[in-house]
């Protein structure tokens, strides 16, 4: 598995700090053969505070589908940017975040596929803001406080398991990207054995 090293920042980033110039980026680059060659450049980054974890998501796709505009849709069948994480691994279930183009998000927490429960983002200090950059492709922005992820962990690790991913189940150019291989026969993003180590500087 793959390991990410998520820099340290000082004060709290927006969707077009210039400081994400100087983060690392990671490519989107794995996926299955039935949806080679791939279609989209995919990038991702972190940073960390002492408030929480800051994920940025880039994909050059064009042109994009948004048809949900509201939370807990299946935002995966539009243009979707998304990001799974666990900060401890003694504990099975796992936090997704899916977001489309117009900021809708689908965010759930549970051991798996079909074991999952919605939890509302709103109140809790979780920001997304999303940004359109016409022909050029489009980049959501994630940030999750350590304030919520205490509330649903007994313990958070010094190293998360995650992998960052980008799909469109109903894009003309259908397509799964993920950071981290995944080593089923068919896409499937709910495959916490396959995530990498995302380390804290």
């Amino acid at each position: 598995m793959k390991e990410y090293i998520a820099k340290k920042i000082d004060r709290e980033m927006t969707i077009e700090d210039e400081r994400w110039e100087k983060v690392e980026k990671v490519s989107l680059e794995y996926t299955w053969d039935a949806y080679r060659p791939i279609p989209y450049e995919t990038k991702a980054a972190m940073v960390h505070s002492n408030a929480g974890i800051t994920v940025l998501l880039t994909s050059t796709e064009w042109p994009l589908r948004i048809t949900q505009m509201a939370h807990d849709t299946r935002v995966c069948e539009d243009s979707c940017l998304e990001f799974f994480f666990t900060p401890n691994t003694a504990e099975q279930k796992y936090i997704n975040f899916e977001m489309n183009p117009a900021g809708a998000v689908h965010s759930h927490i549970g051991e798996g596929r079909g074991k999952r429960a919605a939890f509302d983002i709103v109140g809790t200090g979780v920001r997304i803001y999303t940004q359109i950059l016409p022909l050029e492709g489009w980049r959501a922005f994630l940030f999750v406080p350590y304030s919520l992820i205490d509330t649903l962990y007994d313990k958070r690790e010094n190293v998360f398991k995650a992998n960052f991913y980008k799909c469109g189940d109903d894009m003309p150019n259908k397509h799964y990207l993920s950071w981290n291989p995944i080593g089923t026969q068919k896409p499937n993003f709910h495959t916490p054995e396959y995530f990498g180590d995302l380390k804290f500087e």
